[in-house]
């Protein structure tokens, strides 16, 4: 082989492993989920495939997240980044009663039946514009660190949108 040949070659692996840890790094990103605040809809070690923000609206016009969308954040106060379902967006007004959650006064379809709904209330929220309110799926308290806890994320904190799991465990 020519020294002609292993040049182009190494230089096509640098390119095609540059490529793949920009589009990791900044489009998409497989991680797995640990611990059970997404239960059910998310089990400890299911992995979990990541669409940047800016790649989401690139590839699916998404202006943004929107209510039922599973997001990875960056939770406040912390560079933890979290897991967890928009429940409300910006404008919305946002309360839990009994485990229902209600935004803007009505019953959302995001509840959780069964033995993880919870028998958790708090009062009603405004969420400020430019930002989200976001529950785990696991509503029992202290299950789930989210939007009860450190209130409503910016937009800006949102790091991704969970496309599809890959793998359960």
């Amino acid at each position: 082989m020519s020294t002609n040949t292993l040049l182009r070659r190494a230089i096509a692996i640098g390119v095609g492993v540059t490529l793949g840890y920009l589009s990791f790094t900044y489009g998409i990103a497989v991680l797995r989920i640990s611990g059970s605040s997404m239960e059910p809809s998310l089990h400890a070690g299911t992995v979990i495939v990541v669409l940047r923000p800016w790649l989401d609206s690139l590839v699916t016009g998404s202006t943004g997240p929107t209510h039922g969308d599973v997001v990875v954040v960056t939770a406040p106060r912390s560079s933890d980044r979290v897991v967890k379902r928009v429940v409300a967006t910006g404008g919305q007004t946002v309360a839990m009663q009994d485990g229902r959650v209600l935004v803007d006064g009505e019953p959302v379809g995001t509840a959780v039946a069964g033995p993880l709904a919870g028998h958790h209330s708090f009062p009603v929220e405004t969420v400020p514009h430019g930002h989200v309110f976001v529950l785990g799926d696991n509503r029992l308290p202290l299950a789930s660190r989210d939007s009860r806890s450190f209130g409503p994320v910016p937009v800006a904190s949102v790091r991704g949108r969970v496309l599809l799991p890959l793998s359960e465990r």
